[in-house]
């Protein structure tokens, strides 16, 4: 448990380096170049990358499987960006293949990351974040420095970061190596039933990354670069908080699998909700004055969009307790439909302003998704375990 939240500390605190530092450095319009890459090369994984990793952690044994799924949708999900590239005319194509080859080594490398996770090498992971983490944040200045085009540091920092994870801990994984890929044989059975649970157990992560990056995208293509990299600092610090609250997800879905109540999970969100106010208040005392610190031009701006997204941090930590509450449940199904219905419901404030969508859209899905925590016994927790 300790060493899970160490391993959030250390990624908040690059990420406060990335998203902070780089702005100063790079500028608002070539960071937000550089974020609306990285933007469609996330677009590309992040609707079944995180999903699959997870499924990885609950199951060592399909650890092979998995990927060779996730590196099918990949392929399917780059073809389909390549033609609409070439058929549209306005980007790059060299930009298009920077994009894929972001995707590809992140899908790579979060899938040695999880399966070590699974097998219970915490440490090394820390090590490989922490490296990782400075790889991305010194590409960008790298290239900044030698004049070059910083839009694709993400994918120079995405091969280095892969690179050197396979160097530390090689390709083998439950005894085989890559080249078992060739014989692993895929199914639209497999793809549909495990695109279903995936999506269901990686609710929060996925919900989180489309609503940042189709959030950066929207915004630099309506507004301009600049636009999207004030959302993007203001979501990288919804995200810093986030990740300092105490919620290793991959820990708790192990407890959750093991414990015979769901009074864990009752302390656990008491604890969130009250870290989160406590995050709101410090916002509300020191957000400005630390942002005058950092990007002086923009933080009014970016102070804005930060106080109203204040709560948004516990509320995503609260979605992904209940996900994992949901999961021991057997009642994931519940969640995936309650976040059907608030986008429905909030998303006409996408015309009003993105943050209040943002906030909404969240109050809603966690007042949905907390019926477990409140009405849940051990009772209900022993008849899923039986159906497991």
């Amino acid at each position: 448990m300790v060493l899970g939240y160490l391993l959030q500390v250390s990624s908040a605190a690059l990420l406060l380096a990335q998203h902070f530092a780089l702005p100063m450095f790079l500028g608002m319009v070539d960071y937000g170049r550089m974020a609306t890459l990285v933007g469609a090369a996330s677009l590309l994984s992040v609707g079944y990358d995180h999903g699959y990793n997870l499924l990885v952690v609950r199951n060592p044994r399909l650890a092979w499987h998995y990927l060779a799924i996730k590196l099918a949708l990949l392929s399917v999900a780059c073809s389909a960006a390549g033609l609409w590239v070439w058929a549209d005319g306005r980007v790059s194509p060299w930009l298009m293949a920077a994009a894929g080859l972001h995707g590809l080594s992140f899908v790579l490398y979060t899938f040695y990351v999880h399966v070590d996770i699974a097998h219970g090498q915490v440490k090394r992971v820390l090590r490989y974040s922490l490296a990782s983490g400075l790889l991305l944040l010194a590409c960008p200045l790298a290239l900044h420095a030698v004049s070059a085009d910083v839009a694709y540091a993400p994918a120079l920092g995405g091969v280095l970061s892969l690179v050197l994870t396979v160097a530390l801990r090689g390709t083998k994984v439950n005894g085989r190596g890559l080249s078992c890929l060739r014989h692993t044989q895929l199914h639209l059975g497999h793809l549909r039933l495990t695109a279903v649970k995936q999506a269901q157990i990686s609710m929060g992560t996925i919900i989180d990354g489309a609503i940042v990056w189709v959030g950066v995208i929207l915004v630099s293509t309506t507004y301009g670069f600049e636009a999207a990299a004030v959302y993007r600092v203001a979501m990288s610090a919804v995200g810093l908080m986030t990740q300092a609250l105490p919620l290793p997800k991959q820990v708790l879905l192990k407890i959750a699998r093991q414990s015979t109540d769901i009074s864990w999970a009752r302390r656990y969100a008491l604890m969130l909700l009250i870290a989160g106010a406590a995050q709101a208040l410090a916002i509300v005392l020191l957000g400005h004055s630390v942002l005058l610190s950092f990007i002086p031009v923009h933080a009014d701006a970016i102070y804005h969009a930060v106080l109203i997204l204040s709560a948004v941090p516990a509320l995503r930590a609260m979605l992904e307790l209940q996900t994992i509450l949901h999961d021991r449940l057997n009642q994931l199904s519940w969640l995936a439909t309650s976040a059907l219905v608030s986008l429905a419901l909030t998303a006409v404030l996408l015309r009003v302003d993105i943050y209040l969508f943002v906030l909404a859209f969240y109050v809603l899905l966690c007042a949905m998704g907390a019926r477990p925590l409140i009405f849940s016994s051990t009772r209900d927790l022993q008849s899923s375990r039986t159906s497991d």
